[in-house]
């Protein structure tokens, strides 16, 4: 299952997280958060 996944919107940039349960989608929204402010090329670790 995918983690997430960054979307155009009208407010700029968009993200949809996935996850099994509610911190899961709150984890992985984070990491798109991250994606999008550092560039996909950092590691989170």
């Amino acid at each position: 299952m995918k983690e997430f996944e960054i979307i155009d919107h009208t407010a700029d940039i968009g993200i949809v997280a996935y996850g099994k349960t509610k911190r899961e989608v709150f984890i992985n929204a984070a990491k798109g958060m991250f994606e999008i402010i550092a560039g996909e090329d950092r590691d989170l670790k």
